[in-house]
């Protein structure tokens, strides 16, 4: 039996389900199960407003699993297990294949994450065959409307496609134009194409036909030898963020030093969309190329402003530098990146330890590059006392209408900071908002005190990466200032009929 549910206990579930780990889905899945079987209301919601508001991809996958292979013994498992399980195939494939009885807008899954997600379950210890089955046949009847896009979607799933298929034995009478691309691969497909790439002789036939047949760069690199004249042929059917994830090897192989190469790369991940910041993280995508840095910081600054409501008012982010607190140093230009682009009023950077100093930022249109050299220098070292740079706000007349505090929470001062706080409440006649970012080895000292004097807050655990930052841009522009009770708002759709 499920205990009782309060939102202390929502709050700590909510920050243990958000953290999967990269491309490994056992055992969050286990985690998330455990989860359901215990909350169910709640973490079937949380598994809906994941899908509608996470761009963390793995974590959409986890829930949507979550929900279509939930089970119950519970007396009410009776009427839960088809709910949940219809909102699960909605969350994976949309209301473009199913009509829903409300307004609920899920757009589906990504093509390869819904045969990844098809694949584990087809694997996994909790069977539902039918389950699966019914989703893998209602996403490849909806593609077959259209012969262009379930071409290119059976093209660049092929593999796991053809292990599905032969997995759920489907007959050519069920899914026909499926059939006929996969298996018989008609002159004039992507399909097709492949096949005649890989038959060809010659690299000028190879690289003919992959421009000709608009092949997607993910297959055409595996068609063609490696080599500067294929690198550079390839350039022209990247995406955006394909071409952001080659930035190593252009850099190294010495490509971007001809002006024509370097003019269309440029160009190209001068289009990369709001995943820019999580893409440069990896290893692939970094490089020295200062022209390729500039437009990067661009990039991300315009992807920023595309990724939340404006912050109104005065913002004050406090970044702890005390002695255990280099990574709230190192995190502080992911955080001012993200939230930066959208203040619309005045901002101010101050970092503590025992002491506390307002930061000088130049302002040149780069929130990252501009708060990187801001902090160039700082050492993390001292005590902790958010207190202190919260009597500074005061003592300089800098009265914030929205607080992000970067912290691990190890902090003594907390009964002072929360009596600042009242005092600043009284200055402007309203309590500042109060974010707090939790890096490092985290602990909710300062959580604790704060609620103990009523102070209202949300926390928010940077783990390392720029998806872990998503929600904060929606909580200081107050569309989720409760994330807990946003999840509690979401509703969990039922099919009506499929389209």
């Amino acid at each position: 039996m499920a205990e009782e549910v309060t939102p202390k206990i929502l709050n700590q579930l909510y920050r243990q389900l958000v953290s999967v780990p990269h491309r490994q889905l056992d055992e969050p899945v286990r985690l998330f199960r455990s989860a359901i079987e215990a909350y169910p209301d709640f973490t079937a919601r949380l598994c809906c407003w994941i899908i509608q508001n996470s761009t963390v991809r793995d974590l959409q996958q986890v829930a949507v699993i979550t929900l279509m292979q939930f089970w119950s013994e519970e007396d009410d498992g009776e009427y839960l297990i088809p709910a949940y399980r219809q909102a699960g195939r909605i969350a994976l494939l949309g209301t473009g294949v199913y009509m829903t009885d409300a307004n609920d807008a899920y757009p589906g899954l990504r093509p390869y994450q819904i045969f990844r997600v098809l694949d584990h379950m087809r694997g996994s210890d909790r069977k539902s065959r039918r389950q699966a089955l019914g989703a893998f046949i209602d996403y490849l009847r909806h593609l077959s409307v259209d012969t262009g896009r379930l071409d290119r979607v059976l093209a660049l799933n092929r593999r796991i496609v053809s292990r599905l298929w032969t997995h759920f034995h489907i007959s050519e009478a069920e899914l026909p134009l499926a059939h006929e691309l996969l298996f018989n691969r008609p002159e004039g497909s992507l399909m097709g194409a492949i096949r005649d790439v890989g038959a060809a002789k010659e690299l000028a036939d190879k690289l003919r036909l992959i421009s000709e047949s608009r092949m997607p760069f993910r297959i055409a690199q595996t068609l063609i030898p490696s080599g500067i004249p294929s690198k550079i042929a390839l350039l022209d059917v990247m995406s955006p963020t394909e071409a952001l994830n080659s930035r190593r090897w252009l850099e190294s192989s010495g490509l971007l030093s001809i002006p024509e190469v370097k003019a269309a790369y440029l160009e190209k991940i001068a289009d990369a969309d709001r995943s820019v910041s999580r893409i440069e993280a990896r290893l692939s995508a970094q490089g020295d190329d200062a022209e390729v840095a500039a437009v990067l910081e661009r990039t991300k600054e315009k992807a920023a402003r595309k990724s939340g409501e404006p912050i109104v008012g005065d913002v004050a982010i406090l970044l702890d530098i005390s002695s255990s607190m280099q990574g709230a140093v190192d995190a502080a230009p992911e955080i001012a990146a993200r939230i930066v682009p959208l203040i619309t009023w005045e901002y101010a950077i101050v970092t503590y330890n025992h002491l506390a100093s307002f930061r000088d930022v130049e302002d040149t249109g780069n929130p990252h590059s501009d708060t990187k050299r801001a902090l160039a220098g700082v050492r993390a070292h001292g005590g902790t006392s958010v207190a202190g740079a919260l009597d500074l706000l005061l003592l300089t007349g800098f009265y914030p209408d929205k607080l992000v505090i970067v912290t691990d929470e190890d902090d003594a001062s907390g009964a002072h900071a929360a009596e600042i706080l009242g005092r600043l409440a009284d200055e402007v006649g309203a309590e500042p908002q109060v974010v707090i970012v939790r890096v490092g080895d985290r602990t909710d000292f300062l959580s604790r005190a704060l609620e103990s004097h009523g102070i209202d807050h949300v926390a928010v655990d940077y783990l390392g990466d720029a998806a872990s930052l998503d929600t904060l841009p929606d909580i200081l522009g107050g569309k989720a200032h409760s994330v807990v009770d946003d999840i509690m708002a979401t509703s969990i759709p039922r099919i009506a009929m499929r389209r």
